[in-house]
């Protein structure tokens, strides 16, 4: 975690000015999302990764795929070129995230163009406290982690607008400030040593929904646990859809997501998709039993 945390140093005190600090290398970057290949968090986040250089194949599911995690979509998939002259290499696939960056990373990335980074987002909607275990956004970069080889670090980046019109320039507008600030994310780890670049990590940040000049700051965190409850209410007969009711305050640490976010800091989480974890109840006992 150190390699991350030299990282985030890094973000937390000088993000705002990344931009002069290096020309960093254009990188070959696969863009993709949860949401769909054509809404707005994807668009200005392509824009401004163009603007600033990159190669750019933005690779994401057609339809919306929100909360698949890192599912697969096994057979059947097709892929619709949708490139233009302000967006070249430009896919639509037939499934999930996870499904659009192994295809991404073994079909339309050619073998001279090595794949550098994925970048996953940007969300319409925060993926704070437990939501991340099942967001398509986060499950694309853990996919690039635990199924590519070699891995592939990502950054997943989401947000909550600050209107709810995604017509309006105000909705659009707050995108294109995300975008703005994980470009600067992104000319950060393409400059420093040690480098993300380098790691099998990846960085998780959400964006408040307040005007960059709002934001308090940009905080190291760590998943938080705190969370509303999540029940299946019954639309009509024999239809239930998922809704959030009351919620549960579980005492946050200083460094929870979710409590920093709703205070208005930018907040950056490193993961690196490990499932194995050094066990705090009894197992010996579980060892001994007979095959």
């Amino acid at each position: 975690m150190k390699i991350v945390f030299a990282v985030l140093t890094i973000l937390v005190g000088q993000f705002s000015v990344a931009d002069d600090r290096c020309q960093p290398a254009p990188l070959n970057i696969l863009l993709t999302n949860d949401d769909g290949v054509t809404t707005v968090g994807i668009l200005e986040m392509h824009r401004a990764l163009i603007a600033a250089g990159h190669n750019v194949k933005r690779i994401a599911p057609n339809t919306n795929y929100s909360g698949t995690s890192g599912s697969l979509t096994l057979r059947g998939v097709t892929v619709e070129d949708l490139s233009s002259d302000e967006f070249p290499s430009v896919y639509a696939v037939s499934g999930s995230p996870a499904t659009s960056v192994i295809l991404g990373a073994t079909v339309i990335f050619q073998p001279n163009e090595p794949l550098d980074l994925i970048v996953s987002g940007i969300n319409d909607g925060p993926n704070i406290g437990p939501a991340p275990t099942a967001s398509g956004t986060v499950g694309a970069v853990l996919t690039g982690l635990n199924m590519l080889h070699p891995a592939v670090p990502g950054i997943a980046i989401s947000t909550r607008p600050i209107v709810e019109d995604e017509s309006s320039g105000e909705y659009r507008g707050h995108f294109a400030n995300v975008a703005s600030f994980v470009s600067r994310v992104v000319s950060v780890i393409g400059c420093d040593d040690p480098s993300l670049l380098n790691t099998n990590q990846a960085l998780h940040i959400n964006y408040p929904p307040v005007e960059p000049a709002a934001v308090k700051g940009v905080r190291r965190a760590e998943q938080g646990k705190r969370h509303r409850r999540l029940a299946y209410i019954s639309d009509e007969d024999g239809v239930f859809s998922i809704r959030r009711t009351t919620e549960l305050d579980s005492s946050p640490t200083e460094f929870d997501d979710a409590m920093l976010f709703e205070e208005g800091y930018i907040t950056v989480v490193p993961i690196d998709g490990e499932y194995t974890a050094v066990p705090v109840f009894e197992i010996d006992q579980i060892l001994a039993v007979r095959p």
